[in-house]
């Protein structure tokens, strides 16, 4: 019996490794926002679920976590997947079918296989990159139940963010309007810090999922005992001291992010990823009976954000005076984006539409957007209300698990508090931009959330009583 589970542990590490290290390269290809990119994304997903499969089907004595607590979410997601694939299937009824195939039939005068969806190729397209996400998070729950896997998954995410942080900086010190060895095409991003994605937005998003899981592991259970019951004075002394002694690395990592986020000059990506922080704070502080560490640490990380925010903060404050212009434009896609939805509230226009619908709705005069810059009204667009309410239903419920968690002081509650705080940087960010829709950004949330969620219910389970504590 042991030859065989040392054979599955090394597979199940062999699983482990294989989804850290699609993470980490996933960033690479434009955050893997081009079509080639997400199907190899998908493939490599797809691949290890399947190899974990086989370690589950073939191991008696593998366990596996439960899915018991996360069940309801899995089938509010299962029947989004469903919709999903009817939408893009001839055979609905045909009231239920988007118009623009009866217009394009009369004007082409043939009889057109007809679908819910405007594109039933898009459609598919979308499907199978929710299934990739889903995929991501079960691989992520499954693989991070023990505090020491799930940590490491969050220090190696970290990595990854500050390796293409690093990058960036680099090249944009370097002064190359370049991502990787592509011109920048928006006029917008000159000059201004993008890294490997598309847009500057989209990084500051990913960076700020880096900032997070650096506070995660600088904000862990690791004082000393007695360090907090003291005066003011001396709980200061040792926050500085494990801050800048003991925690350095985490210090020099954050700070590369910041600064980071900051040289995009993105106004939204740096105002989510002050929020995702300040939540987190907030959180982590929830967890803890003596509060004067997160108290005294917060302050420190406010005095050290400041100073790096007035070096390299000016480009941002800059951008500020041109708001009022960029929202006005916003405003307008949102009032065309919700007439949209009142043509086809229930069923949607298929997922992936967006593109092809908008320019119906959009006036002479306004920008050709293929995103509607909120996730929001663009996923009520393509997969109707009833869908996208589900849909944000089962990510709630995955939430709640985690904030349940919040309860249990002083048992490692901060990857948790990390599940709800990228939650909060994501779902801000998605009010006024497209963040989700990046594969790069998605499949890093699902997977930070996978073990986020896995360690909510871990907190939630009573330690085992072993021999040694009945004795004591």
């Amino acid at each position: 019996m042991r030859p065989q589970s040392n054979r599955v542990n090394f597979a199940e590490h062999t699983v482990f490794v294989g989804l850290v290290g699609t993470l980490m390269i996933v960033p690479l290809p434009f955050g893997a926002d081009r079509p080639w990119a997400w199907s190899l994304l998908a493939v490599l997903v797809g691949a290890l679920i399947f190899l974990w499969g086989i370690i589950v089907s073939v191991s008696r004595t593998h366990q596996t976590a439960s899915l018991r607590p996360i069940f309801p979410a899995l089938m509010m997601f299962t029947l989004v997947l469903i919709w999903v694939g009817i939408q893009s299937w001839e055979g609905t009824p045909t009231a239920w079918h988007n118009d623009l195939w009866r217009v394009a039939g009369e004007a082409l005068g043939a009889n057109l296989a007809t679908t819910i969806s405007v594109d039933a190729e898009h459609t598919r397209t979308g499907l199978m990159r929710l299934l990739t996400y889903g995929g991501v998070f079960l691989l992520s729950f499954q693989l991070c139940g023990t505090p020491a896997r799930a940590e490491r998954m969050v220090r190696l995410v970290l990595a990854a963010t500050l390796i293409y942080a690093i990058y960036g900086i680099i090249v944009e010190l370097a002064g190359i309007d370049r991502v990787l060895w592509y011109p920048k095409k928006g006029v917008g991003d000159y000059h201004v810090l993008s890294s490997t994605f598309l847009s500057r937005n989209n990084y500051a998003s990913y960076g700020g999922l880096g900032l997070i899981c650096a506070l995660t592991i600088l904000f862990k259970p690791a004082m000393r005992k007695g360090d907090m019951e003291v005066s003011w004075r001396f709980a200061t002394q040792a926050v500085i001291e494990y801050l800048f002694a003991r925690t350095w690395i985490m210090i020099v990592a954050a700070s590369i992010l910041f600064a980071s986020i900051l040289m995009t000059q993105s106004r939204a990506g740096v105002a989510v990823v002050v929020l995702g922080v300040s939540t987190f704070l907030g959180l982590i502080a929830m967890t803890r009976k003596r509060r004067r560490f997160i108290f005294a640490g917060g302050a420190a990380i406010l005095v050290f954000a400041s100073a790096i925010f007035g070096i390299g903060g000016g480009g941002t404050i800059d951008r500020m005076s041109i708001l009022p212009g960029a929202a006005s434009e916003r405003y307008t896609v949102y009032e065309r984006t919700i007439e949209g939805i009142k043509d086809a509230p229930y069923v949607g226009t298929g997922s992936g539409s967006f593109a092809q619908v908008f320019p119906m709705y959009r006036s002479e005069d306004s920008a050709p957007f293929k995103r509607a810059h909120n996730t929001y009204l663009e996923n009520a667009l393509e997969l109707g209300v009833p869908a996208t309410a589900i849909l944000m239903l089962a990510l709630l419920w995955i939430l709640v698990i985690c904030f349940a968690a919040l309860r249990h002081y002083g048992r490692r509650a901060n990857i948790p508090c990390m599940g709800l705080a990228i939650t909060a940087l994501v779902a801000a960010h998605s009010l006024v931009d497209y963040t989700m829709t990046v594969p790069a950004i998605a499949a890093t949330y699902a997977a930070l959330l996978g073990v986020a969620c896995s360690q909510a219910l871990h907190l939630a389970r009573p330690p085992a009583i072993t021999e040694e504590r009945r004795n004591f």
